[in-house]
């Protein structure tokens, strides 16, 4: 190891002393633009996971993964291995995972290492996939740095493999919180759609900060056209997920359908804040067990 990471990047937060910090609205809603930033480089395959619990079981698929690389688990990642956790029977059945695995193979994100019977080969990332892990890492250490002005990211960038002990921790804790895996609906009718995560960080990214606190924040045009070009979905899709989010007051038109300027809801963008406050309390806490294991 390279160094020792300041006292400040060694904190573990939880998500309400996080909404506590100065900056924090920024910090969020930045992890979101940064989010479609990266779906805009590689739109298929972020399209893809874009659904919750797609993600969940991509992440809980590269935790088998890193395990076998850290030793902590020799068993590795398989087919079989993945349908027999129960923590993720919740959110998925077997037939969801084992359709998922199938488009993985199928877009290559993941690979069959040997040959033999399908449900017991060993399956691996591929170089893309795991260049998107590290980003998605990296961008959310960032984030952290920048509220208390650690050297996460620094350490990180040190010592790679930080990501192979960081992520199965990330990925479990996320799995088994309610309030990451299983959200409110303001943000499950986003996630629980192909393109939905992808379309709920572009509306809050259009929120001007500092907000007021009115009940509805004004997020600039909104035309359908424009997502589906941008999301390679479908019209009849956005205006699905779009009418969704209206007919529970979370999104409107000043010139309805969708003329005008449009609003998202002060509850949507609180909701959106504490979901991903979850998830960045998540890595604030494998990142310490992570570099304390790698100290060791």
């Amino acid at each position: 190891m390279d160094f020792e990471p300041r006292e400040t990047a060694m904190t573990a937060y939880d998500p309400s002393a996080l909404l506590r910090m100065p900056g924090i609205e920024e910090t969020l809603t930045g992890i979101g633009r940064e989010l479609t930033r990266i779906h805009d480089e590689t739109p298929r395959v972020v399209h893809y996971v874009s659904d919750l619990r797609r993600w969940l079981i991509t992440q809980i698929a590269l935790s088998l993964y890193f395990d076998q690389q850290t030793g902590a688990d020799p068993g590795g990642l398989t087919a079989s291995r993945l349908l027999k956790l129960e923590p993720l029977k919740r959110y998925a059945s077997r037939n969801t995972v084992s359709a998922h695995l199938l488009q993985m193979r199928r877009f290559n994100i993941f690979t069959v290492e040997a040959q033999g019977d399908m449900r017991t080969r060993p399956l691996i990332p591929v170089e893309e996939a795991l260049r998107l892990i590290r980003i998605w890492l990296d961008e959310h250490l960032a984030a952290l740095d920048n509220l208390d002005g650690g050297d996460r990211l620094a350490f990180s960038k040190a010592n790679p493999s930080l990501l192979h002990h960081a992520q199965p921790r990330i990925a479990r804790t996320l799995l088994a919180d309610p309030a990451w895996a299983d959200p409110p609906e303001s943000i499950a009718i986003f996630t629980l759609s192909g393109m939905g995560s992808n379309l709920l960080h572009d509306l809050i990214s259009r929120v001007s900060l500092p907000r007021n606190d009115a009940e509805r924040l004004p997020i600039g045009p909104l035309r359908p056209r424009s997502l589906v070009a941008r999301y390679g979905v479908s019209r009849s899709q956005v205006i699905r997920l779009l009418a969704r989010a209206q007919s529970i007051g979370d999104i409107g038109w000043a010139d309805p359908p969708y003329g005008g300027e449009a609003w998202i809801s002060k509850r949507l963008f609180d909701s959106y804040l504490y979901w991903q406050a979850v998830k960045l309390a998540a890595v604030s806490r494998a990142f310490v067990d992570a570099s304390e294991r790698l100290a060791s």
